[in-house]
């Protein structure tokens, strides 16, 4: 069934509300608690974070109060605490599910990559980023999706959409972690509903389509989830993994935005300490979650990762590595002797608008630096390719890539050995000036040379 935007405030707006909430019962007090005072660096830093990880470059775009962190008193939650982020107020997560619409515009803009995902134009989006290094070859973290879309939008334009890009060395583009158990599916609001993917979906809502409260309908429901959670369904709690180059730079970007309209609020919640390395054998890494899970309480649930765990011994050999935030030494560093054969600060040259093809100027300049390579054997560059923001998240992604990849290429064609050329690439996440104006953008399209410290 789908209502256009107009129709659905229509419906769910005015005195109807108010005469259900004077009639409904009291409901116990939600014990969530919600606070949006601790930065983004914080948040990541000590609270999402787990073991052997490490992280920098932390960012946040979005409203002030879509990002939060959250604990929960109740003995047996899904999720003890971790990062809450929504596309409306995070206080209006709280339950106990009163209303069937709860809604805040906080007047952000959508997202093309996710448009791609919900398939519609999105709004209120909000984003959290960061870069990361793991010790272990392989990573994960545990979350849940909640929505106000549940269940009476299920099959509609309004597909809200929660995703987990990453990037980095060994994987293609921007790579989608949050997706359906077995599938290769997004998580949206139309792929895990109580029709679609049920196992994996959790139903909190005590409405009907037209915001009438359902006779023993909440009989039916969980108590604790109905008591501490106002959205009206939620995904069971689902892991984001994949393997990774221990040591490796990859940049993480976790975000949420609402579909074809920006009313009717969804949330994510990040499992805290929940983002770590593990090892990518199977049993050992099984084995290491138990354990480290011991300490967290988790609410059995049908098809959730939030059944009991046993406590089990440590990995024999394998050594924790407290949580940390990189320090700023622990990034490439700049040598100075790149500059003296190099003249003009040639370490970094731009490109004309959607292209990756290398000019005069810079086969110039690149056989400047295959000379200097040349010279000093021991020497490893690191080549990273970006973009305006012109265009979509993916196309100027692959852009930012095929830029990097030309210069790499022209200095193997020089006789540099690949094992001493390292790409990355970013696509317009790393502006050095505002994409407000052309000359701004001009600078923005870039391939910076940096020479690592041996």
């Amino acid at each position: 069934m789908y209502i256009n935007p107009t129709t659905r405030h229509t419906i769910w707006g005015g005195l109807c509300f108010l005469v259900i909430s004077l009639l409904a019962p009291p409901l116990a007090k939600s014990q969530l608690v919600i606070d949006t005072s601790i930065s983004a660096n914080i948040l990541v830093g000590k609270h999402l974070l787990g073991s052997r990880v490490k992280v920098n470059n932390i960012r946040y775009y979005g409203s002030k109060l879509a990002l939060a962190k959250f604990t929960d008193a109740n003995p047996t939650p899904l999720i003890g605490e971790g990062i809450l982020i929504s596309t409306g107020s995070v206080f209006d997560v709280k339950g106990p599910n009163k209303a069937p619409n709860m809604s805040s515009k906080l007047n952000k803009k959508g997202d093309r990559t996710l448009e791609r995902l919900g398939r519609a134009r999105t709004f209120d989006m909000a984003t959290l980023e960061f870069d990361f290094k793991a010790q272990l070859d392989f990573i994960s973290f545990n979350f849940f999706f909640a929505s106000e879309e549940y269940t009476e939008y299920v099959g509609s334009t309004f597909n809200d959409v929660f995703a987990f890009f990453i990037s980095g060395p060994g994987i293609e583009g921007m790579k989608n972690l949050a997706e359906v158990p077995g599938k290769n599916l997004p998580i949206t609001v139309n792929s895990v509903n109580h029709i679609a993917n049920s196992v994996n979906y959790i139903d909190n809502d005590n409405f009907g389509k037209f915001g009438q409260k359902l006779s023993g309908k909440q009989e039916q429901l969980d108590s604790y989830l109905f008591n501490t959670f106002e959205m009206d369904g939620m995904t069971t709690l689902l892991r984001a993994e994949t393997a990774v180059t221990p040591g490796a730079i990859y940049h993480i970007r976790i975000c949420i935005a609402d579909v074809g309209d920006d009313i009717f609020d969804s949330a994510v919640f990040l499992e805290g300490h929940s983002f770590s390395s593990y090892p990518s054998d199977v049993s050992k890494r099984e084995q290491m979650m138990a354990e480290e899970s011991a300490n967290f309480r988790r609410r059995s649930l049908p098809g959730s990762l939030g059944n009991p765990v046993q406590t089990v011994p440590p990995v024999q050999g394998e050594v924790e590595v407290e949580p940390q935030i990189l320090s700023s030494s622990s990034k490439p560093t700049y040598d100075p002797k790149l500059l003296a054969p190099l003249k003009g600060n040639p370490w970094l040259f731009e490109f004309a608008f959607d292209s990756h093809s290398l000019t005069a100027k810079h086969r110039a300049t690149l056989d400047s630096v295959a000379d200097y390579l040349s010279r000093n054997p021991k020497s490893k560059l690191q080549i990273e390719g970006h973009t305006d923001n012109v265009g979509g998240a993916q196309y100027n992604l692959i852009l930012s890539k095929r830029r990097a990849e030309g210069v790499r290429d022209f200095l193997k064609a020089k006789g540099v050995p690949e094992s001493r050329l390292s790409i990355a690439y970013y696509g317009f996440e790393r502006p050095i000036q505002s994409n407000a104006a052309e000359k701004g953008r001009a600078h923005n399209r870039r391939v910076e040379l940096i020479l690592l410290k041996q």
